[in-house]
């Protein structure tokens, strides 16, 4: 399958993703097309999928009688795409032309600083 990443989803995304033929924007010199622009694109030169971590775009395109499958993906953290890579094999072996998959390999949580709260400013100050 031919599958374009938008331009949120980590390159090295593509090793796990074998054996689809797998694409960035920017090697296609679509950096600075989105949505309904890069869906259209995508579409002229063959792509069956795009991937990318846009929650968004579902609103932004309709691609109700697209040739194409998008998928969105929960995050855009590697280590987390890495732990969910069988989960986006499958939404790529499922996916048909004209829908959305949400891809929910999980979320991407900062760690909290270790030590005491920070004191709260006083009021009036």
């Amino acid at each position: 399958m031919r599958v374009l990443f938008d331009q949120n989803v980590p390159r090295a995304l593509r090793t796990l993703l074998a054996p689809h033929d797998v694409r960035t924007a920017r090697e296609m010199g679509w950096s600075t097309l989105v949505n309904g622009l890069l869906v259209d694109a995508a579409e002229r030169a063959g792509f069956e999928a795009i991937i990318t971590a846009d929650r968004r775009f579902r609103f932004h395109v309709n691609i109700s009688a697209r040739n194409l499958a998008v998928i969105i993906l929960s995050t855009n953290h590697w280590p987390t795409l890495q732990r969910g890579a069988p989960s986006i094999l499958q939404a790529l072996q499922a996916a048909r032309p004209g829908s959305f998959q949400d891809v929910a390999v999980g979320r991407f949580r900062r760690p909290r600083p270790s030590g005491p709260p920070q004191a709260h400013k006083e009021a009036g100050r």
